[in-house]
């Protein structure tokens, strides 16, 4: 049933971790640099949990992604246990299929990528 989730990471892959002037970084919970915004500075977004939705996102191949969606997957069950409110728990379902979206987009370039130097 996730499956109608699919489509909700609207930003692009980027294979380098370069940030150009006008970007801003992203920056995960650890305080690791995930990728860049290039979207308007007036952005007030409650980074980096939003960004994976937006449209101005830029992750980086080979950053930690996978951290953050087990960080929404164990604040997801919390909210569940806290509130057993299952409506609630899903709050959180469309970000967490983003940043699936993303990893699974960045495994295909890492494969891309090691097929080209091999």
């Amino acid at each position: 049933h996730m499956q109608k989730y699919a489509g909700f990471f609207q930003g692009k892959i980027l294979d380098d971790n370069s940030m150009k002037k006008n970007e801003l970084a992203v920056r995960n919970l650890s305080g690791e640099v995930t990728g860049v915004c290039d979207g308007c500075n007036s952005c007030r977004a409650n980074v980096p949990i939003p960004c994976y939705t937006c449209h101005h996102f830029r992750p980086f191949v080979d950053a930690p992604h996978k951290e953050l969606r087990d960080h929404l997957l164990k604040r997801k069950e919390r909210i569940m246990t806290d509130t057993n409110d299952a409506t609630m728990s899903k709050t959180l379902d469309r970000t967490i299929m983003a940043v699936e979206e993303v990893l699974k987009k960045c495994e295909t370039l890492k494969l891309q990528r090691r097929d080209r130097y091999e």
